[in-house]
């Protein structure tokens, strides 16, 4: 039995709800892919981190390691990688580009860590 006036009903409701649920998946995709990327420079950061506060390295060689697991273990696109060290602490940087769904989202995004160098000490 068919009401009257419900004609097409279905078709109206499901061109007005599909692109905010379309819009909606997209927006959810981008951000799983942002934050996968953040989590991947943020671990490599601190591994290259480990490699830098190491008493006979250097932050370019923690740079060195940082740069080879973004490339390795992340879709992120690396803008720069700079490692800076004073007497006794080190200081490295990742900017990285995440890879995107929606135009105009964020997508760059920079992690900044430092440690304290460590230290051989002599015995008494």
């Amino acid at each position: 039995m068919r009401w009257r006036g419900e004609d097409g009903e279905a078709t109206v409701v499901g061109v007005l709800i599909m692109p905010v649920l379309a819009l909606a998946l997209g927006a959810l995709l981008h951000l799983g892919l942002y934050l996968l990327a953040r989590q991947a420079t943020v671990t490599a950061v601190q591994q290259g981190l480990t490699v830098a506060t190491a008493a006979d390295t250097t932050a370019t060689q923690g740079e060195t390691v940082a740069r080879q697991l973004i490339e390795r273990h992340s879709a992120a696109e690396i803008v720069a990688i700079t490692g800076s060290g004073t007497g006794s602490t080190v200081s490295l940087t990742a900017t990285v580009r995440a890879p995107g769904l929606v135009p105009g989202l964020p997508r760059t995004l920079t992690v900044t860590q430092t440690a304290v160098r460590e230290e051989y000490l002599t015995p008494p």
